[in-house]
């Protein structure tokens, strides 16, 4: 139960981004004051970034509507990565300590970073996914 509530007090953002409209305002506008200011995220991101950032709202949008429940749950056979960040403060690790119930062939690689792991470790990540796709050519 307090992990449960701990993590929807980290998630505080999600509910945020359900308000029409200001959620795209806002990071549109983050996002170009981000690329304006400094040379490498203008450079890593590139131009695209203040439409990319309101566009992703719709994202967590889609994830917190109501889906029918699937009979035994949504669950899949086809392999599974999932790159867990140790020290992410919005998804928290334990969350995602029981999704093999969900994804019977899962594979679970731990990353010693924080919420944004592509960004900040993308060469680790990259390997991440060569390996996990060298591991199921079929």
């Amino acid at each position: 139960m307090r992990d449960g509530l701990d993590q929807l007090l980290r998630s505080w953002y999600v509910y945020v981004f359900q308000v029409p409209r200001a959620p795209e305002y806002l990071l549109s506008r983050l996002a170009r004051a981000l690329i304006s200011s400094d040379a490498s995220a203008s450079s890593h991101f590139g131009p695209t970034l203040p439409d990319d950032a309101a566009h992703g709202v719709n994202l967590y949008r889609a994830n917190m509507r109501r889906h029918p429940r699937l009979p035994g749950g949504a669950t899949t056979t086809i392999p599974v990565q999932l790159v867990v960040a140790l020290r992410d403060r919005y998804v928290r690790p334990q969350l995602t300590a029981n999704l093999h119930r969900f994804a019977s062939d899962l594979t679970r690689v731990e990353i010693d970073a924080g919420h944004w792991v592509p960004w900040s470790h993308p060469n680790e990540v990259a390997r991440f996914i060569g390996c996990f796709a060298d591991a199921h050519v079929t």
